[in-house]
């Protein structure tokens, strides 16, 4: 009976420490998030690393999108997936929102665990050829595949590197599958500048 509840006790403290390790991961179930693999509804709200940020529907082409709050417009495109910045330089450890639109009129599957855990891969020009520099996701949970639908616009927000190597020219990157394919699609972000 003794050793039962020593056990069940362990128990308790293991499962204490992973819920504890997956908040501090920024892992939430608040909002509509992509969990199970699922888009999030249009006017859901997803929690990425702690921020919650809105899901917004794709505008027509004659509307436009402001991603960040106003510092930036966006006009969408039809026909093409596309990665929208909502600046054109950063300070080294500055937070990137990068907007994924899914213009095309078919769904898209991205993963995660990316840089930040998001979905997307910052990279950084390094000696002519490009780097990934965004780190290694540290979740303690398997790479999800997540569903972004026609016409949808995903926020994603991921930081800069900190220190005086920070410096230099950045770019994001998504890789996706389309209408059932692997993930062979790529679709990239203007390049920025980090001094």
């Amino acid at each position: 009976m003794r050793r039962q509840r020593n056990r069940m006790a362990h128990l308790g403290w293991v499962i204490a420490g992973v819920c504890g390790l997956l908040v501090g991961c920024g892992v939430s179930g608040q909002g509509g998030g992509a969990a199970g693999g699922t888009a999030p509804a249009a006017d859901a709200t997803v929690v990425v690393n702690g921020t919650p940020i809105p899901s917004q529907r794709l505008p027509t082409p004659s509307s436009t999108v402001t991603p960040g709050g106003g510092r930036a417009t966006a006009t969408a495109t039809p026909g093409a997936v596309r990665l929208m910045l909502d600046k054109a330089a950063y300070a080294p450890s500055d937070p990137v929102l990068v907007t994924i639109e899914n213009g095309l009129n078919m769904k898209i599957v991205v993963s995660d665990h990316h840089t930040g855990c998001t979905s997307v891969q910052l990279e950084k020009l390094a000696q002519g050829s490009w780097q990934s520099a965004g780190g290694v996701c540290k979740l303690l949970t398997p790479v999800r595949l997540i569903t972004l639908a026609p016409g949808s616009v995903t926020p994603q927000r991921i930081g800069i590197p900190a220190g005086a190597s920070a410096a230099g020219t950045y770019r994001v990157k998504l890789v996706y599958g389309a209408g059932g394919a692997s993930q062979d699609g790529v679709a990239l972000s203007a390049t920025f500048t980090v001094g």
